[in-house]
């Protein structure tokens, strides 16, 4: 019985090179933010951070009880203040956080 390793895995043993060029060709690359929740404090109250992974550069806002999921929140504030679209969203377990993906490189966080 012979087992493989991942030094033995090639990807064109499971696909022609045209198929993964078509495959990577298709994808969409998108410009993400990253939401993230802050709990209140002794001075501070509970609080979004929304940063542009790309630029690093970020923005705090109060958060908003009336919403159900800070990327909401954050997806609200991003089309109706900053014009930005979101066309859809990802959630990280390990570090807590959502990240909002967009097409529209040319914005920034004012």
């Amino acid at each position: 019985m012979s087992t493989l390793n991942k030094n033995d895995y090639s990807p064109a043993r499971d696909f022609e090179r045209s198929e993964i060029a078509k495959i990577t060709q298709s994808l969409t690359h998108l410009k993400g933010y990253e939401v993230k929740y802050f709990s209140a404090t002794n001075t501070k109250g509970a609080r979004i951070k929304i940063t542009d992974t790309r630029l690093n550069k970020y923005e705090y806002l109060p958060y908003d009880y009336a919403y159900s999921t800070i990327w909401q929140q954050a997806a609200v504030y991003l089309l109706t203040i900053q014009n930005i679209k979101i066309v859809s969203f990802t959630w990280n377990e390990y570090k807590g956080t959502y990240t909002l993906l967009t097409e529209d490189f040319t914005s920034e966080l004012i």
